[in-house]
């Protein structure tokens, strides 16, 4: 990926003034204002969008070696809260013949991972098992790359309701990562956070809290600077300490995820929306005492 933007004039193809900019392009608004019917917006074209880009692929890389730019895309697309059109992506790339060389394990899972999205229980377990299955039965066994799909199936079985498999799942994932992975890997982060969610539907703040202080530390080394995964961790911290009634510090952690989350996302994302109800829920809560 270069400095340089790609554009082409649509006006001579249709009747309408119009300009396509490629996916790295990222705008600053610089003012708005009116000339008589007409708005004017001055926008500047930034190389913000490559860098985001490229810290992506660059952080999903460490999390999981060697897949390839094309699933990154169907991966990114699913961030984006873009499900359908990652979906249509990933189905393509399962179907096309000339993707044979892509991992198919890796779409099946990031398959998985947009039903799992789009609240589709049932047909995010399908292409889980359908992903795991296949790491099994090649020779030699991929169990450092099934950790991953063993996490997704503990998350679907938590969001079912069936905590306690859910937990065995993850204390399996754990095993494995710890295995393959240094303690302070980021893999090992994220499998804490969800065991620690699990400590929090049993009504163990305590032990939760204490998870999610440790799976923090770990990535906030291992990234060096803001990640969604942070923003996450600071995000379930938050919300564990108002369980425990700790109203004075939850804010500091809420206003910290979201000034990463602004970083990656729109408004209108899931993860800020959700960080969002958790505040006005606090603020209810301080006005009632």
């Amino acid at each position: 990926m270069g400095n340089n933007h790609v554009f082409i004039d649509l006006t001579r193809l249709n009747e309408k003034e119009e300009v396509l900019f490629d996916l790295n392009t990222t705008f600053k608004l610089e003012s708005i204002h009116q000339d008589k019917q007409i708005w004017l917006i001055k926008m500047i074209a930034t190389n913000d969008g490559e860098s985001i880009i490229e810290k992506y692929i660059e952080d999903t890389h460490r999390q999981i070696e060697n897949v390839s730019i094309s699933i990154i895309f169907g991966k990114l697309m699913c961030d984006m809260n873009e499900w359908n059109q990652s979906q249509k992506y990933l189905e393509f790339l399962m179907n096309d013949l000339s993707s044979n060389h892509e991992d198919l394990a890796w779409i099946e899972h990031s398959m998985g991972q947009v039903h799992h999205w789009k609240g589709e229980w049932t047909e995010a377990r399908i292409f889980y098992d359908r992903a795991y299955d296949r790491m099994m039965k090649t020779d030699p066994m991929r169990i450092k790359d099934s950790a991953l799909v063993l996490t997704n199936i503990g998350k679907i079985l938590h969001l079912q309701g069936n905590y306690e498999e859910s937990y065995e799942f993850h204390q399996k994932a754990l095993t494995i990562i710890k295995q393959y992975y240094s303690p302070n890997h980021a893999s090992v982060a994220n499998s804490l956070e969800n065991i620690a969610r699990i400590h929090r539907r049993r009504l163990k703040h305590d032990e939760a809290l204490v998870v999610l202080q440790e799976a923090l530390k770990i990535r906030e080394e291992y990234y060096n600077v803001y990640h969604v995964d942070i923003a996450m961790n600071l995000n379930q911290i938050g919300i564990t300490l108002l369980y425990q009634g700790n109203h004075n510090e939850v804010l500091n952690y809420l206003n910290r995820a979201m000034s990463i989350y602004e970083k990656y996302y729109q408004s209108d994302h899931i993860y800020m929306v959700e960080t969002l109800q958790t505040i006005a829920y606090l603020l209810y809560e301080q006005e009632k005492i």
